[in-house]
């Protein structure tokens, strides 16, 4: 089933943002992921639409960011917290205590669903959730960032290995747990080279 998976092809990120800006469409790309995850984890972006039977007392809940690499993950916490600092000096300030991004956790796409999020067998079984489509999204949940199966950080750059499995685990992983995936801008593969062009059908094929 493909009930609470979502793909999202963002293209001119950098360009999203006012003033003069030093944003790489793949620093853009990061920035949009965290204040997406921000404006997901709060309760007013899901409250209207949550169900009668949901009840759900928090007022936040918790986003997974998943990038491809350790090297990834670790530059997006620097850039959460960079976020983090100019947005509690700008015009919108919080407090410390209501911060917008204290339930975002960040990861590695392998790591798969952190285990705080996952079901109990009793609940699973009644739920029924990965038979019936079922999600429930005032749990949580997952982002995974611009997933590719080529590393450009290796020297020279060549194919990720069980990068395609490691996604297929994930996406499948929190369907079993009900949890609501969000896919931006996948980069597989549509050929042996990525000079042949990223098709967004390799997403479908994968997931």
């Amino acid at each position: 089933s493909d009930i609470g998976r979502i793909g999202l092809e963002i293209d001119g990120v950098e360009h999203l943002f006012p003033g003069p800006s030093h944003l790489t469409p793949v620093s853009g790309i990061r920035r949009i992921a965290l204040l997406l995850a921000a404006k997901l984890s709060r309760e007013e972006s899901w409250k209207p639409f949550q169900q009668a039977n949901q009840k759900n007392s928090s007022k936040c809940r918790p986003v997974i960011l998943c990038f491809n690499t350790i090297k990834q993950a670790l530059i997006a916490s620097n850039d959460l917290k960079q976020l983090e600092l100019e947005l509690s000096h700008g015009p919108e300030r919080y407090s410390s205590v209501s911060s917008p991004f204290e339930n975002i956790r960040i990861q590695c796409i392998q790591d798969g669903v952190p285990k705080e999020l996952r079901l109990s067998p009793s609940r699973r079984r009644r739920n029924n959730g990965f038979a019936g489509g079922y999600v429930d999204a005032s749990k949580g949940f997952l982002i995974v960032v611009q997933p590719t199966d080529y590393n450009l950080e290796h020297k020279p750059p060549g194919p990720a290995v069980d990068a395609i499995g490691n996604f297929q685990r994930l996406v499948a992983q929190s369907s079993v747990e009900e949890l609501p995936t969000i896919v931006l801008s996948p980069r597989f593969l549509s050929n042996e080279s990525p000079y042949g062009g990223w098709d967004q059908s390799g997403y479908q094929q994968s997931a």
